[in-house]
Formats: C-alpha cells, structure tokens, sequence
C-alpha cells in the first residue's frame, strides 16, 4: 500500500518569516486571504484543521500559499477528543478552548490565523514563555500587546480584524473564515477603515468596551473563564470563583505536553540509533541559481549553505559562480557547503565633473573604474581645458569599465567667415546679408555717385571676401543717387599676390601727387 501526494517545490511560511522577521501588512494580507479560503474549503466539508501555524503552510515561489498536514484534522460533527481529552495542537497558535481540551470547531481555526497575522505584522509571537505550559495559560488568561505598540505601521482597522480574530471567547471571534474575509476586503479597499468591534461582558450593570481601547489600557482580561482577577502590585492573581480549579487545568495540560515530549525524545532516540550519516557525492550547482537551489528540498535536506556574494561581470546576479567543495567530492550528509553568487557586474554613479580641469576628470574616472575619451569643443563660457559634460551624463547609473565620454573647452571660438559681396544691393538686402554671414553692420557713409542708384550700395570695408572674425562690423558706402561734379571714371586693374587673405591698401596718384 502507498500514498500519492502533490510534491511542493516551496518553502514553510515559517522559514520564510524569519528571514523577513518582518512582512508588509499587504503582504500579510495576501497570505492570510489565501490561507482563509482554504481553511473556508476545508470548514464547508466538515474538517476542523485544528494545527494551523506557520510551519504548516507551504510558499511558493509564485507567492501562492499551500495549507498542509491535516493529520490531527477532524469532522465537525466529531466531538471525541485525544490527547487525554486536554490540549492538542501547536502551544503557541492553539486556541483558548484547545488549551483547555474543550470542543473545537471552526472559529478554533480562525484564532490561529489571527495568532500568525499578529507574527507576520509584528514580526513577534503574541504570547512567549519559558515553557509550554506558560504559554498555554497565557493563551486563557493573557491579553496580546496592541500590534501598534510594537508595529506602528500597521494601520488600525487591520490591528482590529487580527485581535478580533484572537478573541479568547469563541462567540467574540469572526464565526466562520468567510465573515473575516469580507472584513479584510473592505479593509483591501479603504485602508483607513475602523471596525469598531464592541465586545459584551457579562458584569452587572451592563456594559460594553471597545476591542483596540481594552487591549491598550486594560490589564484585567475581559474573557470570563470563570475566574475572578483582582490587582495585586503589578500583576493580577487569579481567585477561584467556581468550577475548573486553576491545579486540573495545569495538571491536564502538563500531562498532555509531557505525552507530547516522550512521544518525540522517543521518536528522536530511536532515529539517531538507526541513522548514520551518510556518505553523498557532491552536485554541481555552478552556473545555477541560488534561489532555485536553497529552496529545493532535495539540496537543502542534504546541505548546510553559506551564501558569498561577489561582483562578476561574466554572469547574471542570483547565478552561482564556484563552490566548495567542488563537484564530485564525497561529503557526510548535512555538510556545509560555501556558494560563491554573482552580484552581476557592479554599478557606479557618474559624478558631475563640469567645470573640473581635464586632468582632474580622468582622475576621478580613473578611481571609479571607468574607461575616458577626450573630445575638444569650442565653449565660450567655459574656461580652455576644463570639462563642458560628460556622457554618460552625471547621476547616471553605469556599469565598472564603461568608456566615457569627456567634452573638454578649447576656449571661444574664433572661426573665420568672409565679407559677402554686397556692392549694388540695396541697404535693406545688404543688412541682411551680412547678419546672416554672421558679422555686424558698422557705420552707413553716403556719397555722390552717378553710375549707382540711390540707397544702393557702392562697396564695403572690409572689401568682399575677406575673412574676418565672427561678429566683426562691416562698414557700408552707400550712393546718394547725385551725381558727382566734374567726376571720371578710372578702371585701374592690379594683379593681386594669391591666397590674401588680409586688408591691402592701394594709393594712386594723378599727376604725381
């Protein structure tokens, strides 16, 4: 005979809250709503889970949540009871009536989703002792510490449904998983809800008292186990009132652990009389990723890791790069085993370098890690030599060994434009030419001349083609439109030296003067 079971490639909730310690309440939703569907499954067929706690639920790598070991589970209608009819279940997340060894139904279920809300938000047990029979008394007499005393972040509707949840008197608690789902969706959707829960105790004169103020301001439980509480210095000492005296309460519960410690010390004797280490060949896990191989079950009942991170630009981060032992040594079982994991290649922040001189950029590239090229550029603002941007640009995020770009000053620029030819067009054409050429219009002088029209110019200085700095001014001579009196006109040709490029002043005389 055999049983064929689901394989789950994840690990306990358990595992995974202390290495978070501490969960976002979102994430904390998310979990607790799937483990309340399924125990909502499970409680509409008639099965009282009766050990919910951390290490019996299953995470995925997804983030799906498996609820497991259902093997105390019990039918609704059941009502006998084991373990010498007292307590049964895990000490730190069983409910009040659990402790006492009465009938458990659903609502028995609910309190232990609220005992493992309360951990995953506060990132602490509710209730913790020295032994476990300590804490089984605080779970019948003790109030939990408001979650926001320890956790402010949690907001005040969620520190209501998980205490709500923790009630010690059944009938106080949600009465099934589907009436605590419907408050955590409301929540879900307005996170600033309050809930308000009002709780009824059976004193005289009748009264009422709120869930959150109680638990905060209150040292006298309010659950009526038929004891009476009165102050005593700092603490409160229960007085026998009626029924149930405190001594068979302990004494049930003492003896139901005591079964549960020589059941497992047994069990523990006989596996270590029977079981060796054993003798295994080691895997390969290079080249692997780190998350897939600690959370196979397989590696991780075998081996004992230690997690080494180091920058690598040859491979993914998460991926492992060496081992030790190395693949295909023999080890005991259990043995640890060192993973060299890659980081990926490592990143630096590019520093605002404007303004610095050439030299000191490479410098500081230089002790980032990072390759440079120099390019120069005309800047009018930036002093020759010193660094105008870089690219990548500063706050940039860029991998070690990256090349960048410096664009380094090399003063103003002093480029060379040449004089348009003007000589003919209008003043207006003539302006336009020479702003567009880059160059300024200088002084306007008229002069009588009959072969020009009037506002037309005659000629320029500097004469056209001539190469002259940008900005500079171009004088214009402009004809009146009057003729000249006793006026000539002399051609005289000269043949000028090639490639001048600078002003020539020619002088003429007429008659030797």
């Amino acid at each position: 005979q055999y049983i064929v079971e689901e394989y789950i490639d994840g690990i306990t909730l358990k595992e995974y809250l202390d290495q978070q310690k501490q969960i976002k309440w979102k994430e904390a939703i998310h979990f607790v709503v799937q483990i309340l569907r399924a125990l909502e499954h499970a409680h509409s067929k008639g099965i009282i889970h009766r050990d919910i706690k951390p290490q019996n639920i299953m995470l995925l790598q997804d983030g799906t949540i498996k609820v497991t070991d259902f093997g105390i589970a019990r039918l609704s209608h059941n009502e006998t009871r084991t373990m010498t009819g007292k307590a049964i279940g895990s000490v730190h997340y069983i409910a009040p009536e659990q402790a006492r060894g009465d009938y458990t139904d659903e609502k028995t279920d609910i309190y232990s989703v609220g005992v493992m809300l309360y951990e995953m938000l506060t990132g602490k047990l509710p209730f913790e002792a020295d032994n476990a029979v300590s804490v089984a008394i605080m779970q019948l007499q003790t109030d939990p510490k408001p979650l926001r005393e320890i956790n402010p972040d949690v907001p005040e509707g969620l520190e209501e449904i998980t205490l709500k949840a923790m009630q010690k008197d059944p009938k106080q608690r949600y009465q099934s998983a589907a009436d605590m789902l419907r408050d955590i969706e409301e929540f879900r959707r307005n996170p600033s809800a309050r809930f308000q829960y009002k709780y009824f105790i059976d004193e005289k004169p009748t009264k009422y008292i709120d869930a959150i103020d109680s638990a905060r301001n209150s040292d006298q439980p309010y659950y009526n186990d038929n004891y009476d509480y009165v102050e005593n210095g700092e603490e409160s000492a229960p007085v026998k009132k009626k029924k149930k005296p405190v001594a068979a309460i302990i004494a049930g519960i003492a003896v139901a652990f005591l079964i549960v410690a020589v059941a497992i010390g047994i069990s523990a004797f006989m596996k270590n009389k029977n079981t060796k280490p054993q003798d295994i060949i080691m895997p390969s896990f290079v080249g692997k990723s780190y998350s897939d191989v600690v959370a196979s079950s397989t590696s991780s009942n075998s081996f004992q890791f230690k997690k080494q991170d180091k920058n690598d630009s040859t491979h993914a981060a998460g991926i492992i790069i060496s081992q030790n032992p190395a693949a295909g040594t023999t080890v005991k079982s259990n043995a640890d085993v060192t993973l060299i994991v890659s980081t990926g290649i490592a990143k630096v922040t590019m520093p605002d370098l404007s303004g610095q001189t050439k030299d000191q950029a490479e410098q500081a590239l230089t002790n980032l890690g990072l390759k440079y090229s120099v390019t120069k550029v005309a800047d009018d603002n930036m002093d020759k030599e010193n660094v105008v941007s870089t690219d990548p640009a500063a706050g940039t995020q860029v991998n070690k060994g990256t090349e960048v770009k410096l664009y380094v000053s090399s003063g103003k620029d002093d480029q060379k434009v040449a004089v348009p030819d003007v000589s003919g067009d209008t003043v207006q054409n003539a302006e336009s030419e020479i702003l567009a050429a880059g160059l300024t219009v200088g002084s306007k002088t008229y002069r009588a001349d009959a072969d020009h029209e009037k506002d037309t110019v005659i000629s320029s200085n500097p004469l056209n083609g001539v190469k002259v700095s940008k900005g500079s001014s171009v004088n214009l001579v402009i004809s009146s439109g009057q003729p000249t009196q006793e006026s000539k006109a002399v051609n005289v040709y000269v043949d000028l030296p090639r490639n001048t490029t600078n002003d020539i002043t020619l002088k003429a005389y007429l008659d030797g003067v």
